[in-house]
C-alpha cells in the first residue's frame, strides 16, 4: 500500500474476542497505519456480528466514519453441518446470512447509522428473506423498546460485494431490495481460481440485471464513493 496509495488499501484485521485488545489495534489500524476499514469473520468463537461486546468497535469505526467489511467461517460449535461438502459451497451463505441478519436484528444501524457494512457474496441469502425477516419482527417486539429494525430498510443501507457467482437469480433478488449506489464488484481472488473470476467479471458486464451506468458505477465508482481516498 505504501508503495502503490493510489492501488492498494487494507482493512485491518483485530484480535477479537479479545475486545479491550481489538479497540487499541482498531485504533493504532485506523489511525497510525491508515486502513481503509476492518475486517470482522461471521463470528469470532462463537461472537457474532450483533453481540453487544462488540459494541465498542462499532462505536469506533463509526466515530471515524470508516467501514467494516465481513467474511463467512465456520459456524461455532457446529463444524458437523460442513463437513460432508465444502465449506464455500453452502455453509459460507449460510452463515453471512445468519450473523448479517443478527447484526440488523441487534439494531446496530439504529445506534450507528454512519457505520458502513459490506457484505460479501450478493447478501447471501438475504434477498429472499427479507419479508420473512419482517413478517416476524412483531415477535421480537416487548413494551418500552425503540424503534424495531427493519430488514427493508437496513438493506437499503448495507454495502455488498458480488463476489461467489451471483448471476442471475441472486442478483435479481438482490437488486429488487438493495441501493445500486451500494453495490460492489468483488473477485474473490486469490481464493477463487483466476478464471472463474474472469468468467463472473465477464457475467457482470453482460447482465441485463444492470443497466450501463449502474455496471460502471458497481465496477469502480461505487467503490470510490466508499473509498473516497482511491478518488
Amino acid at each position: 500500500m505504501k508503495r502503490y496509495p493510489g492501488r492498494f488499501g487494507f482493512f485491518a484485521s483485530l484480535p477479537v474476542p479479545e475486545f479491550d485488545e481489538a479497540v487499541d489495534e482498531l485504533r493504532y489500524a485506523l489511525d497510525v497505519l491508515g486502513a481503509d476499514g476492518i475486517v470482522l469473520e461471521s463470528n469470532q468463537r462463537g461472537v457474532y456480528l450483533g453481540d453487544e461486546r462488540l459494541e465498542p468497535i462499532y462505536a469506533e469505526v463509526a466515530a471515524r466514519n470508516s467501514l467494516v467489511f465481513t467474511h463467512p467461517t465456520t459456524p461455532f460449535g457446529a463444524e458437523h453441518l460442513s463437513g460432508r461438502y465444502p465449506r464455500p459451497m453452502l455453509e459460507f451463505m449460510f452463515e453471512t446470512t445468519r450473523s448479517v441478519a443478527d447484526f440488523i436484528l441487534s439494531g446496530v444501524l439504529n445506534r450507528h447509522p454512519s457505520l458502513r457494512l459490506v457484505v460479501p457474496h450478493a447478501g447471501a441469502a438475504l434477498p429472499v428473506l427479507v419479508n420473512r425477516i419482517d413478517m416476524l419482527l412483531p415477535l421480537l417486539a416487548t413494551p418500552g423498546d425503540g424503534a424495531t429494525p427493519s430488514a427493508r430498510e437496513a438493506m437499503r443501507q448495507l454495502h455488498f460485494d458480488l463476489a461467489g457467482a451471483p448471476v442471475e437469480e441472486l442478483l435479481r433478488a438482490l437488486v429488487s431490495v438493495a441501493n445500486p449506489a451500494h453495490l460492489h464488484y468483488g473477485s474473490d481472488f486469490p481464493f477463487t481460481p483466476v478464471d472463474a473470476c474472469a468468467r463472473l467479471a465477464q457475467q457482470l458486464e453482460k447482465t441485463s440485471l444492470l443497466d450501463d451506468e449502474q455496471r460502471d458505477q458497481m465496477f469502480q465508482s461505487n467503490a470510490k464513493a466508499l473509498l473516497p481516498r482511491f478518488r
